[in-house]
């Protein structure tokens, strides 16, 4: 059985003067203009387009309201490397191989912006420095690849580049903003936000937290952190995410006076989201495995008129790429394993996140949710339909939910021991030097010589 509302985002791809028998998935016409939006560690459940009660995303939901809002979309991991990766070369972990630090991109695997070369774009990408840096891959492709720190430096890089582009050529932009996630630890508050987002929630939230232990609260346990200390922090988490959409509304703004933006084909997701103590004892982790942590906003405007729908179905960051070659009409790819967004999918189809470091796996199927061991029989799971907060394990024995998790666990591993991967392992990347280690581990990453629970 396939999933009706998906129907509706199949229909609305088609212009009205399109005939019938045209193929939905296919744009028509030059190449449109492709934006692409990371916003690293956005929670799908702290936007307004999905429900949230404070007012923290108004630009983003008025681009949802004449956009495709993916209801069900997912992550590949919570930690920034790897999904980035899988985002901008369609491939899970296990196929790209980029799932520690010291790991580059297979030189055979091709990103986004390689695959659209072929069709002549001007690419330009914009990142905060670390896990998207050169060294990894994450630059193949692109005539412009900076880093920035935060959104006003990216501003200004951005307006830079799209005044200096080849006005012939299509174009695609991509941007990864950095500026939700938590700073550095022990350096000034968690989540740092300028007023007038750090009061913009909770009045006086940085007050609050004046000389708060984040390496412990973070790392160890954050037992000692009071509610309204709580409350404090989700502020200041709530003040970022509004920040980061105040820039985007201008930027959108912009461009629709420049005369690009109405006819560009642009996508808003998030890598991963947040713990803010959802599940465990501390801050840090970007929620693990859970909900909080993997399931991401996803936000799809076509090219030309408003058409906005509502898209059920499980969905995946593997999914762009293929919809971007059915769209522009590129060269197919057969080791991609994703759907296109733009057609029904299945109720039984598997959707997968992956830590192949760890040996973690998760897999989604209708509303059953799979915890395993990639190497072992071990797993547990949810029925997220019944228990969307993930509290109650099933458990294991007779019963209907332990058959339909006990079946997912039987039918998940022979398809990704199916998937393409290369027949050696991935290419080695410069290490990171001290300093910019000492950075990323500030910001509670590791790399390798201490708990990955950061990542």
């Amino acid at each position: 059985m396939l999933a009706r509302p998906t129907t509706l985002a199949l229909a609305l791809l088609l212009p009205p003067t399109c005939a019938p028998q045209a193929d939905p998935t296919r744009l028509e016409g030059a190449p449109p203009p492709i934006v692409l939006i990371s916003i690293d560690t956005l929670r799908r459940d702290h936007v307004g387009f999905h429900g949230y009660e404070r007012d923290t995303t108004p630009a983003l939901d008025r681009l949802a309201a004449e956009s495709l809002v993916f209801e069900r979309a997912y992550t590949t991991a919570s930690w920034t490397l790897i999904a980035h990766m899988s985002l901008l070369t369609g491939m899970h972990p296990t196929q790209h191989g980029v799932f520690e630090a010291n790991n580059a991109l297979y030189p055979e695997i091709p990103t986004l912006a390689e695959r659209l070369d072929e069709l002549g774009y001007y690419s330009m990408g914009f990142y905060k420095p670390g896990w998207l840096d050169p060294r990894y891959g994450f630059e193949r492709g692109f005539d412009v690849y900076q880093a920035h720190e935060k959104v006003e430096e990216a501003e200004s890089h951005i307006s830079a580049a799209l005044a200096a582009r080849p006005e012939e050529r299509p174009f695609f932009l991509f941007i990864h903003l950095f500026d939700v996630h938590n700073g550095p630890l022990g350096q000034g508050l968690p989540y740092d936000v300028e007023e007038p987002w750090a009061s913009m929630f909770v009045p006086a939230a940085r007050e609050r937290l004046e000389g708060f232990e984040a390496v412990a609260a973070f790392r160890d346990s954050a037992a000692f952190v009071e509610p309204a200390e709580h409350e404090a922090m989700v502020a200041l988490y709530d003040g970022g995410v509004r920040k980061v959409d105040d820039f985007l509304g201008r930027w959108f703004d912009t461009w629709r006076t420049q005369g690009w933006f109405e006819q560009a084909l642009v996508i808003v997701t998030s890598d991963h989201g947040e713990s803010l103590l959802d599940h465990g004892e501390v801050y840090g982790g970007h929620g693990g495995q859970y909900e909080e942590a993997l399931r991401v906003p996803l936000i799809v405007r076509l090219p030309g008129p408003a058409r906005p729908a509502r898209v059920e179905g499980l969905r995946s960051h593997v999914d762009l790429i293929p919809t971007l070659i059915r769209a522009l009409a590129l060269e197919p790819d057969e080791r991609l394993t994703g759907s296109t967004l733009l057609e029904e999918v299945l109720e039984e189809r598997l959707v997968f996140a992956q830590r192949p470091d760890s040996g973690l796996q998760v897999v989604w199927r209708g509303p059953f949710k799979l915890f395993s061991r990639m190497d072992a029989e071990r797993y547990f799971g949810f029925d997220l339909e019944r228990d969307p907060g993930e509290r109650e394990e099933i458990e294991s024995g007779s019963g209907l939910a332990w058959r339909r998790l006990r079946g997912l666990q039987r039918d998940a591993l022979p398809e990704s021991e199916g998937w393409y991967r290369p027949a050696y392992d991935p290419p080695s990347a410069p290490r990171a030097s001290a300093e910019e280690q000492d950075e990323l581990r500030a910001l509670g990453y590791s790399f390798g010589d201490e708990s990955d629970e950061e990542e």
